[in-house]
Order: C-alpha cells, then structure tokens, then sequence
C-alpha cells in the first residue's frame, strides 16, 4: 500500500506518494510522475491515504421488504445506513428536443462505496 506526504504547515496542500524515505527526506513522485522530488522530513509529514469513492449506482436495485419498505441494495449489502456507502445528490434537466433548450429539472442520486487503496 503506498505512503503519502503533504506539508506540515497546511492541510489542504499537496499530497505527494511516498517512492522511498532516507533518514532527512522523502522522496516523492513528480505531479506528471517523470521527476522525484526530495522533501525535507521537518517540514513534511505521513499522512493518511486520500479517500477513494467508487460510482456503484449501476450496480444497485430498490428492493421492497416483507413490511413494504423501500431499500436499496449494492450486491447483497443493504445500505440503509452502511458504514462505507455515501449518497451524491445531482441535478438532471430535461432538454426540448432540437433545441438544446433546459426544461424542468428533477434531483438524482449517486450511490458511491469506500475503497482501500483504489481497490474496487
């Protein structure tokens, strides 16, 4: 699993993945991945890896239990309050035929689930 780093000073900064570590500095991939850049150890620290989140919307259906409630379910999880699940709310609009001209609008969600590592 890899490693990351980011500045110390700022939470929203960068977060660079972890190639290697001396005892002084990490030594990090470039933003295009063809340069290594050496990063002071004093000035930058571990960090968690950054949350991965997966669309599984397709791979969901509504179901409806024995007492008539409405419940989604991704593969067999039901995710009526699952740890690792979170919903997305979109816009969708209706476009006029031949016109490219917005109508009504209506709300959409996405279903998405948490994933270790960019493992789906």
């Amino acid at each position: 699993m890899s490693r990351y780093v980011r500045s110390k000073y700022s939470e929203e900064a960068t977060m660079w993945t972890v190639i290697r570590e001396s005892n002084t500095c990490w030594y990090v991939n470039g933003p295009t991945g063809g340069n290594t850049y050496y990063l002071p150890k004093r000035e930058y620290v571990e960090v968690a890896p950054p949350e991965v989140w997966v669309d599984v919307t397709a791979e969901c259906e509504l179901r409806v239990s024995m007492l008539g409630k409405q419940q989604i379910f991704h593969k067999e999880t039901c995710i009526d309050g699952a740890f690792g699940y979170r919903f997305s709310k979109v816009q969708l609009w209706t476009v006029q035929p031949n016109t490219n001209i917005l109508g009504e609008s209506q709300d959409a969600f996405i279903l998405e689930r948490r994933t270790e590592g960019g493992q789906s």
